[in-house]
């Protein structure tokens, strides 16, 4: 059989764009950036073998296949580390949330239960063991401590002291009518947690500055 030796020199282009592209995003810093360089030489090597003139890829199904394979694994990519395809809702409590990637948010979010508060409700009961931990979205509660009442500000968790700690909670949380908030069950939290070790170190995190926040506002420091 005789080949057109112009057309395999064009197809073999291909091949140096490909290389060229994955080279390109293996010198990236910006991770995706780097993924999607070498997807798109992927994409073209996939090419060069399905267009040679004896094919290395039989037919056109077997490269649907292929790229749809390279398309879902870009995708998952693309949602572990991007906020496509998030409300603005997600993506202004994914800023809130600082420590987390956008995929470790997802797997939180999918496990919260969201709701809105229609009267004064406590989330939380002083010296009894929480159930679930919570995300107050409102800018002020009530947080009630040995008889004495204090107001706190938000956005804030609750709870995570009890969580982290396994003790009975120090304080009794109220929240106002209308305040948006999300809670997690603590048992069903710590089964993530110990299934996945990176959302685990990034929600101490979240909770150790949360917690240096609300020090800080309670222990107001002299002016120098």
């Amino acid at each position: 059989m005789s080949f057109d030796t112009t057309a395999l020199l064009r197809l073999e282009t291909l091949i140096f764009l490909g290389l060229a592209f994955k080279a390109i995003g293996l010198l990236s810093r910006d991770e995706m950036v780097m993924r999607g360089l070498v997807l798109t030489g992927v994409f073209l090597d996939l090419a060069y073998f399905a267009l040679l003139p004896d094919p290395l890829i039989p037919s056109m199904a077997t490269v649907a296949v292929l790229c749809g394979l390279v398309l879902a694994g870009g995708y998952l990519v693309v949602r572990e580390r991007s906020t496509l395809g998030l409300t603005a809702r997600e993506k202004r409590l994914f800023e809130a949330y600082r420590t987390l990637t956008p995929g470790q948010f997802r797997k939180l979010n999918r496990l919260g239960r969201t709701y809105q508060t229609t009267a004064k409700t406590d989330i939380i009961m002083e010296a009894r063991l929480p159930s679930d931990l919570f995300y107050i979205e409102g800018f002020r509660f009530e947080v009630v401590k040995a008889g004495q009442a204090a107001e706190a500000r938000g956005p804030a968790f609750a709870g995570e002291i009890a969580f982290l700690t396994g003790n009975v909670a120090s304080a009794t949380v109220t929240l106002p009518p209308g305040t948006p908030y999300t809670a997690w069950s603590v048992a069903e939290l710590e089964r993530l947690m110990r299934r996945n070790a990176a959302l685990r170190n990034a929600l101490t995190a979240r909770f150790s500055l949360d917690l240096a926040v609300k020090v800080a506002a309670s222990m107001p420091m002299g002016r120098g």
